[in-house]
């Protein structure tokens, strides 16, 4: 008896799921974003894929970043790339909705010269905004992160989504 009850709260538990998880929302977009630790300050382009679920007030945002540091003459194959993966919890409003952010992020950092790469995880917590158009959204948001490496940086994104 027990087995069956069990099996059929599962029943219901994914059959109550699934709607909402065929309703989920995926976008993408494009960002400039600027890192004021790094390098003395670089700038750099990303890319970004997201999820939302219409009945969670937050979104799981994916996002791939490349940064062009001046690292002048003699170290001309530095650089810095990496990946983050968000939570933002928004507020429920209809065209401006600020957004708390907490996520992973993972960097490389290539000095340049002689000196090895350096790969970096830690944690990253935020604030932002967007502002939903029809079918676009344009967002800017300011984050920490908190890296094993000496390069713990403030991130600032501008940027734009598709498909919500």
């Amino acid at each position: 008896m027990r087995r069956t009850l069990r099996a059929g709260l599962r029943a219901l538990a994914v059959g109550a799921v699934l709607p909402v998880a065929a309703t989920a929302q995926v976008s993408w977009g494009a960002h400039a974003v600027r890192a004021a630790d790094a390098f003395g300050g670089a700038t750099g382009a990303g890319v970004r894929a997201g999820v939302t679920l219409p009945v969670l007030p937050f979104d799981l945002i994916g996002s791939a970043e490349y940064f062009f540091p001046d690292c002048g003459n003699d170290q001309s194959d530095c650089g810095l790339h990496g990946l983050t993966l968000d939570a933002n919890v928004r507020m429920v409003l209809p065209v401006l909705r600020p957004y708390g952010l907490a996520g992973l992020a993972y960097r490389k950092v290539s000095p340049g010269g002689d000196a090895p790469d350096e790969e970096s995880t830690g944690l990253a917590l935020g604030a932002g905004v967007d502002l939903a158009l029809g079918g676009l959204r344009l967002f800017g948001e300011g984050r920490y992160e908190f890296l094993d490496a000496p390069e713990k940086q403030f991130l600032l994104r501008l940027g734009i989504m598709f498909g919500l």
